[in-house]
């Protein structure tokens, strides 16, 4: 009698300790999820900005004539440069697009931040956009306001672009996405001194 004690005593001291090996291995690979999907949010932001300080430092180099900057809003930007350095003036147009456009992702407030050139074909440069704004600092480095920025004169006096962006990921840990927020100013030298 003692030793079938021993015996069930043992499995249920097993069976615990199968439980919890099981439960910490469940939370490990729970956090690891959540890190990689963490790590994938963190890339697809460094890779934008990548893509756009390339083409933003870029803004009116090698423009004689006729306007460097044509749009400038809260969601567009355009402007004109040589991008690949040849001799021929390219123009670049960011447009943020609408949650609509990507119904593919569970994710309901992502959008995509659309790079068109010299107006060929749009190109998605992120996924997992949730917010995005332009905002433009003028020769004393003060914001300006999207109303003023419909005049050529004031587009002209723009200095710095400002980018305020949240990436997450498309698919929610346990009902919720942890965002990358961040915040980027670029300064194109082709655009005048401050």
């Amino acid at each position: 009698m003692i030793t079938q004690l021993d015996y069930v005593g043992s499995l249920i001291i097993a069976g615990m300790i199968s439980l919890f090996v099981y439960s910490l291995t469940s939370n490990f690979n729970e956090i690891e999820y959540q890190r990689n999907k963490d790590l994938i949010s963190q890339e697809f932001a460094t890779n934008m900005l990548d893509i756009i300080e390339n083409d933003f430092y870029k803004a009116g180099y090698r423009v004689t004539a006729g306007d460097k900057i044509l749009i400038a809003d809260s969601a567009r930007f355009s402007f004109r440069a040589d991008l690949g350095n040849v001799g021929f003036i390219d123009t670049v147009l960011y447009t943020l697009g609408e949650t609509t456009e990507l119904p593919a992702t569970s994710n309901i407030h992502d959008r995509p931040l659309y790079r068109r050139i010299n107006g060929g074909s749009p190109l998605n440069v992120v996924l997992g956009l949730t917010r995005f704004k332009f905002t433009y600092l003028d020769t004393a480095g003060h914001a300006m306001s999207y109303s003023s920025l419909t005049a050529v004169s004031a587009r002209a006096a723009i200095r710095a672009i400002v980018m305020d962006f949240t990436v997450e990921p498309s698919d929610p840990m346990d009902t919720t996405f942890i965002p990358v927020v961040m915040q980027r100013q670029i300064q194109p030298k082709n655009l005048g001194a401050w």
